[in-house]
């Protein structure tokens, strides 16, 4: 179906599986690629994100797909086209039949990762995605069909896809909570974080705006420290009432995180967890 962003028209799909309905997470968990407490906080936060299966092209991306909305940049490159490349070495069959048979194709251009349909990218492929999608067919609700995008529906849509893209969720987890606050460099974020639910505000944040996660948080640090003078700034300091630091430093960071719609999706987590 078409929808509308400012004036810009285009189309969505908001697909139906969601990460809490996966249905290999038993066997991640039991053969100790994912732990429970990775599971819970993906689920979680996969709730401000989309479906395993989601797609849509209508803002300045050229494709936005998957739990954690990887794009297509305007330039064609982005975190999408290096996981198709991802899934391409580990299933070259898979990646054949489904994409490359199909007219989607992955290319490495000095040393950047690109996604082509039919031989176009970039800008071509944009105005390609969005063919028929427009303010006539937005506001008679027509459903239309895109082959480019049910052709990508369906690969994202099998079981070898979506474990790739739990895995990639697990490994963002991973990679957040390992990243230094600034002005903080002895410790990493985890050590500040150890709940579910500080760990998944963390996730959010990196899965929308990365290279702001070590700013806001040691900006957050730093205010918790001002406005407690007697807590060390090293948490393994914290002992007994390190869930009680945790849940002050959460109040400061999970709000003034620089990304869009940072409290709503910080007191949406706080729902959950």
């Amino acid at each position: 179906m078409s929808t509308r962003y400012g004036q810009q028209y285009g189309p969505v799909y908001w697909g139906n599986l969601k990460l809490a309905d996966f249905k290999a997470w038993d066997d991640l968990v039991n053969t100790g690629m994912v732990t429970m407490a990775e599971r819970i906080i993906l689920v979680a936060m996969s709730e401000n994100e989309g479906n395993l299966d989601a797609l849509q092209s209508y803002d300045s991306e050229i494709l936005t797909a998957g739990a954690m909305q990887k794009t297509i940049n305007p330039q064609g490159a982005g975190e999408l086209p290096v996981q198709v490349y991802e899934f391409k070495q580990k299933h070259p069959d898979l990646y054949q039949s489904l994409f490359a048979d199909c007219g989607w194709e992955v290319k490495t251009e000095n040393r950047k990762q690109y996604l082509y349909y039919d031989g176009v990218t970039g800008s071509e492929l944009k105005v390609l995605l969005r063919q028929g999608f427009n303010q006539t067919s937005f506001e008679s609700k027509a459903k239309l069909i895109s082959k480019p995008l049910a052709v990508f529906a369906h690969a994202i849509n099998t079981s070898e896809y979506i474990v790739k893209q739990v895995l990639d969720f697990v490994q963002r987890l991973r990679a957040s909570i390992s990243i230094s606050p600034s002005g903080y460099n002895l410790w990493v974020v985890g050590d500040y974080v150890r709940s579910n639910f500080g760990r998944s505000v963390v996730l959010d944040h990196h899965v929308n705006r990365p290279g702001n996660v070590a700013g806001d948080f040691g900006t957050a640090v730093k205010t918790f420290l001002i406005n407690n003078p007697t807590v060390s700034e090293n948490p393994a300091d914290w002992g007994e009432d390190h869930a009680k630091h945790e849940a002050a430093l959460l109040e400061i960071y999970g709000p003034t995180r620089r990304m869009t719609d940072a409290d709503l999706r910080y007191q949406s987590l706080k729902g959950k967890l």
